[in-house]
């Protein structure tokens, strides 16, 4: 995780380590924030000297994204969307100069249904942006499992929720518990069976599924048209001359894969990759139910 820091990584430590991170809240110039390595403590993300924001968060409630979406009463959810985005404004990056791939984790766009490359398209988002308070916090941060009467941990204790972060534990349990609340008790598993069959193989199958049938369709018309896929930095080697179109459909695809998880915006995701598969190829997905 810490990899990316020292002098020639100085856009890199606003999120890789504890004191370019604060000296980003504090307004501080790229070239001036600190390089060294320092752990995400708790003193990162809250400010143990201010108390002007709840939870004496150092960003809080307002975030501006990579691609200029102005996110405002954000809440907490700033403190994470600050970090967790592409780093990279799609519209500049395909249709600009130099051709570059979002980064890893995009949850703050996909949760403001934003960060692919549209063509100019209005796409369809799911609710939960504008529905869930607090929108990262609510899920992530939810009450942990609690202790049983007899003072022992029941399952997902401090693995879930909380400051761990996580929706799922290392042993399988799962942070359903606030998404319950909408989807009924019934919901168990963040594993939901789709509405539509939304990649074209005759068969409905769960969100996850759907999503990586249509991330492999997209993936084998790519490598048709000269995309080679790498497995590291800078991930594909385009072909010369590459058409916006092409660019357009593998920063998507990036985009998409990297960030497959239906909660954080099902319907988005559905329409970025099925729209990217029709201007590749010049015809809509064959036998799928259209988002777009």
């Amino acid at each position: 995780f810490w990899y990316p820091i020292g002098e020639d990584h100085a856009a890199c430590v606003t999120c890789h380590t504890g004191g370019g991170y604060i000296d980003t809240a504090n307004g501080v110039p790229v070239k001036e924030r600190r390089t060294g390595y320092q752990p995400i403590t708790c003193a990162v993300c809250h400010d143990p000297h201010d108390a002007s924001t709840p939870a004496q968060l150092r960003i809080f409630d307002a975030v501006t994204l990579p691609d200029g979406t102005q996110v405002a009463e954000a809440g907490a959810a700033a403190t994470c969307m600050t970090c967790h985005n592409t780093r990279v404004d799609p519209v500049a990056s395909v249709e600009g100069e130099r051709f570059s791939l979002p980064h890893y984790s995009a949850a703050a766009e996909l949760i403001n249904g934003t960060g692919g490359y549209t063509w100019g398209e209005q796409l369809p988002s799911i609710l939960h942006s504008t529905i869930i308070e607090d929108s990262c916090v609510a899920c992530h941060m939810a009450e942990t499992p609690g202790m049983t009467e007899d003072g022992e941990p029941l399952p997902g204790h401090n693995e879930i929720g909380g400051h761990s972060f996580a929706m799922v534990s290392a042993s399988g349990e799962q942070a359903v518990g606030y998404c319950q609340e909408c989807h009924g008790e019934q919901m168990a598993s963040f594993e939901m069976e789709a509405s539509d069959d939304y990649d074209g193989d005759g068969r409905r199958e769960t969100n996850e599924a759907e999503l990586q049938g249509l991330l492999e369709d997209l993936h084998m018309e790519l490598r048709i048209r000269g995309v080679e896929f790498l497995d590291s930095y800078p991930y594909v080697t385009m072909p010369e001359n590459a058409s916006v179109d092409l660019k357009g459909a593998v920063y998507n695809y990036k985009l998409a894969s990297d960030n497959a998880i239906p909660a954080h915006n099902l319907d988005y995701l559905v329409a970025l990759l099925q729209l990217s598969y029709e201007r590749v190829t010049g015809e809509e997905l064959v036998g799928a139910d259209l988002l777009y």
